[in-house]
């Protein structure tokens, strides 16, 4: 298993690298446009139970609509963070970073 997880481990940085490299996307420090809106926490938690479960395609589809809102640049950034971990198949930093948010957001109301 040890050895099954580190090969696994070197294929998604290798994925990883490959999909930075052919990135050629324009999203970079751009915020969504609108007003900003109010951010319901309950999402984290939903987002951090399809993670857990492995209902990828339900968390796929809720970063991918979140990214579209516009909640502040704390937030935004945030999210991205979470989007691109996801995008290169990294869920476990994923629901870590998911965790870290809802910790923030517990503690400062970001």
């Amino acid at each position: 298993t040890e050895k099954t997880l580190e090969n696994f481990g070197r294929l998604l940085d290798i994925v990883e690298d490959y999909l930075n490299e052919n990135d050629d996307s324009s999203e970079e420090g751009s915020e969504p446009a609108g007003e900003v809106i109010a951010f319901d926490d309950n999402v984290i938690v939903e987002m951090i139970d399809d993670l857990t479960n492995f209902r990828i395609k339900d968390i796929e589809d809720k970063i991918s609509g979140l990214c579209r809102s516009n909640f502040g640049n704390e937030l935004n950034t945030s999210l991205k963070e979470v989007k691109d971990s996801i995008e290169v198949f990294d869920y476990h930093r994923a629901k870590e970073l998911l965790a870290e948010l809802k910790r923030r957001r517990n503690e400062s109301g970001i």
